[in-house]
């Protein structure tokens, strides 16, 4: 059996969510109209004295409107199938001959017990005397009941067109995000492995089985398709003890690392791995080129209603004339920002304190589901 076609689905769910509001918004206009006519004849046959029963008032009130009640459904079809269009002459044409229908044949059926006829008329004099009183109102009620559909149809067309519009804007986000994040896995996994080949080409074997132990770990989080692109700070602080740890076992003690995140930003929603970069791209251009101990310091703050995560390195920092080539680090991070928070993020790079670059990321403050817990295995702390 083939797989339903999941857009078939909305199609035929959009079509019956336009008939449901047609037949509500129509026939409770019908509804409140012939409410109004019944209220209004008893009203005025009393002030004309004429002591009105209500329960024939409501008898013949209803034998007038019950054609109206049986043209509704008739208007929309037609107005389904023919839609009123500007310039449209075939479907002004088929409506004007289906009002001129229902206009006689309203008359045709209330000559039958027509009451307002002087008496002792036949059938054709009072037909002729209802197409003389009622055949403009019913002409009008056709084409009120018609433009009533044709509205409805055209505000569901522009509903549907926005939600549409909306789930395309959504799934192309999803699409580029991923996209974004696929960039940063190879890149991730290219130097890692690299550390590693180096390792096992000089006999390290427990420190390589090391190695492979904390990439295993780190890849399951880092490769998983199914991964929230939001986590909490304290997630992402204790995935990039780990990577640095990993990083460690490659450069040894000459990579220190200062981790500052108060209690109170921990709880704090972030993108998940939006450190990750950071930290790998002050390592490729700032401590592996600098010789002797090489220092990254991470901090998070709140300002203003905003979480500001600072990652800091005493490498040779950014040339005087511009920053340094951003790599795929800070060019990744740009984008995915730009796609979750448009306009309400910020990337500053300059120098830091202690003689290197230094890049702020500022993000709205939103609190994370994820329950906040201090980073467990600090490899150094200020």
């Amino acid at each position: 059996m083939a797989a339903r076609d999941p857009k078939d689905s909305n199609r035929r769910f959009s079509r019956r969510g336009l008939a449901a509001l047609q037949w509500w918004v129509i026939l409770t206009f019908v509804v409140l109209l012939s409410f109004i006519d019944l209220v209004h004849d008893y009203v005025t046959r009393g002030a004309e004295g004429l002591n009105p029963e209500w329960r024939l008032e409501l008898l013949y009130g209803s034998l007038y409107w019950l054609p109206c009640f049986a043209v509704v459904p008739i208007a929309i079809l037609l107005q389904r199938r023919f839609p009123i269009r500007f310039g449209g002459a075939a479907s002004i044409a088929v409506h004007t001959a289906a009002a001129l229908a229902f206009s006689y044949t309203h008359s045709l059926i209330q000559a039958i017990f027509e009451i307002e006829a002087p008496q002792g008329r036949s059938y054709w004099s009072r037909f002729a005397f209802d197409v003389q009183v009622d055949f403009a109102l019913d002409f009008v009620f056709y084409c009120i009941v018609v433009v009533l559909a044709e509205i409805i149809a055209q505000y569901s067309s522009v509903r549907e067109s926005e939600l549409r519009q909306s789930q395309l804007q959504t799934n192309l986000t999803q699409l580029r995000l991923d996209a974004i994040e696929a960039q940063l896995n190879p890149h991730f996994l290219f130097n890692t492995l690299q550390a590693i080949s180096v390792m096992a080409m000089s006999g390290e074997q427990l420190a390589v089985v090391d190695m492979l132990g904390q990439l295993s770990g780190l890849l399951r989080r880092a490769l998983d398709k199914n991964r929230p692109h939001t986590t909490s700070l304290a997630t992402e602080v204790e995935f990039i003890q780990s990577y640095l740890q990993l990083q460690r076992l490659s450069y040894g003690d000459r990579l220190q690392c200062i981790i500052e995140t108060p209690q109170n930003t921990l709880g704090a929603k972030v993108p998940t791995m939006i450190l990750q970069p950071l930290v790998e791209n002050a390592i490729i251009h700032g401590i592996s080129i600098r010789p002797g101990i090489g220092i990254i310091r991470i901090r998070s703050s709140l300002q203003g209603g905003q979480l500001l995560l600072e990652v800091s390195d005493n490498g040779k920092g950014f040339s005087p004339d511009g920053a340094r080539k951003n790599g795929i680090g800070l060019d990744s991070t740009g984008s995915r920002l730009e796609l979750l928070y448009p306009g309400r993020h910020r990337i500053e790079l300059g120098g830091s304190d202690l003689s290197g670059a230094r890049v702020v990321v500022a993000l709205p403050h939103e609190p994370s589901t994820h329950p906040p817990r201090e980073p467990s295995l600090p490899l150094v702390r200020a």
